[in-house]
C-alpha cells in the first residue's frame, strides 16, 4: 500500500532538491528501503520545523549549531538558507558561520548559549533552560529542545544509510 506513495515521494523529495539545491537521495534510498521506515522519519521532518514561541534567529542558531556537530557540509548550509528564508539577518548568518557568538542578535545569542551548552553537557545548562523559559515561556524551550534533537537526526541518518559525503564544504550566506 505504502509503495503507492513512490510517486509523490519522489515528486516532494525533487521539489525541495530544486528549491534548495541540497540532494535528497538518502530520503529516497530511505523510502525505497522501506516505506515505513521512512513514514516514521516523516515524523522527524514535521518535528524539525516546530517553533512555538521561539524567534527564528534562536531557532535556526539551535539548529544550525547542533547540525553541524554532526556535518560541516550540505545539512549545515540547507540550514543557513532555511534561516536566511526565514528571515534571519544576514548579520546573525555570517556569525554563525563565522562561529563568532559577540556579533549575533540577543535572540540569536541566547539560541548560541542554550544550544552550546546543552551539546557540551554542560553543568550550566539548567541556568540558559531559566534564561529561555524566562524570555519566551515554557513552549519555547519544548520547541528548542525538540529542534536540537531532531536536527542531528538528518547527517546521522544521512550517515547511517551510507550516502553521507566524506568531506567538508565551505558554508556561504548567500543573498
Amino acid at each position: 500500500m505504502l509503495k503507492l506513495l513512490a510517486p509523490l515521494v519522489r515528486w516532494q523529495t525533487l521539489k525541495f532538491e530544486r528549491h534548495y539545491h541540497y540532494d535528497t537521495q538518502y530520503l529516497r534510498k530511505l523510502f525505497a528501503l522501506s516505506p515505513c521506515a521512512f513514514m516514521r522519519f516523516r515524523h522527524v521532518l514535521d518535528n524539525s520545523n516546530f517553533a512555538q514561541g521561539v524567534p527564528a534567529a534562536a531557532l535556526y542558531t539551535v539548529k544550525f549549531l547542533s547540525i553541524a556537530r554532526e556535518d560541516c557540509g550540505p545539512c549545515a548550509q540547507l540550514t543557513l538558507d532555511q534561516a536566511r528564508e526565514a528571515g534571519v539577518s544576514t548579520q546573525d548568518l555570517q556569525a554563525l558561520v563565522a562561529r563568532d557568538p559577540d556579533r549575533l542578535s540577543p535572540d540569536a545569542l541566547l539560541g548560541w548559549t542554550y544550544a552550546e551548552a546543552v551539546l557540551d553537557h554542560s553543568p550550566e545548562t539548567s541556568q540558559w533552560c531559566e534564561a529561555v523559559v524566562a524570555r519566551w515561556g515554557t513552549p519555547a524551550l519544548a520547541s528548542l529542545a525538540l529542534t536540537l534533537v531532531t536536527a542531528r537526526s538528518f547527517p546521522a541518518m544521512k550517515q547511517a544509510l551510507g550516502v553521507a559525503s566524506a568531506s567538508c564544504q565551505r558554508l556561504e550566506v548567500k543573498p
